[in-house]
């Protein structure tokens, strides 16, 4: 009994094989999908996707929209299949390939993480002139706040 609540279920969600109208050419690492070069799953555009898109408007397969707008005379239309860039395999843009090469590659490092910055306060130096300079600003904040508060 405990045993059947700690073991992982697995999952019964299958990549769907490659589609038919899709050319690839294969040549070491950079692979040509509707005449278009794509290394590791990623364009131009796109350089750490690792993913392509088949989009529903003329049901083919880009790496990004760009390529799909350069490439056709129609605009495209958001696209519901994605393609794991390693593997070729078919599924949903809300799910994850089987594969899980994405997770392996080592992300980028750290960005402007959603407007709250990447400098860490508490790691940087007591000598960076940029350690204290959050702080003061809103020491002052609170301290403009209190005194509207008290008139």
């Amino acid at each position: 009994m405990i045993n059947k609540l700690f073991t992982k279920k697995k999952t019964t969600k299958k990549a769907i094989p490659i589609t038919s109208n899709l050319k690839i050419e294969k040549n070491k690492s950079v692979v040509k999908i509707n005449n278009i070069e794509v290394k590791d799953g990623a364009c131009k555009h796109f350089k750490r996707s690792h993913r392509l898109f088949k989009f529903p408007c003329c049901n083919k397969v880009f790496p990004c929209p760009t390529c799909h707008d350069l490439n056709s005379n129609h605009e495209c239309t958001i696209a519901k299949r994605v393609i794991c860039g390693f593997c070729f395999r078919e599924f949903d843009d809300d799910d994850i390939c089987i594969c899980q090469r994405d997770k392996k590659i080592k992300k980028g490092g750290k960005y402007w993480e959603g407007g709250k910055g990447c400098r860490n306060a508490v790691t940087l130096s007591k000598n960076d002139s940029k350690k204290y300079k959050l702080l003061n600003r809103q020491t002052v904040q609170k301290k403009k706040k209190k005194k509207k508060t008290i008139k």
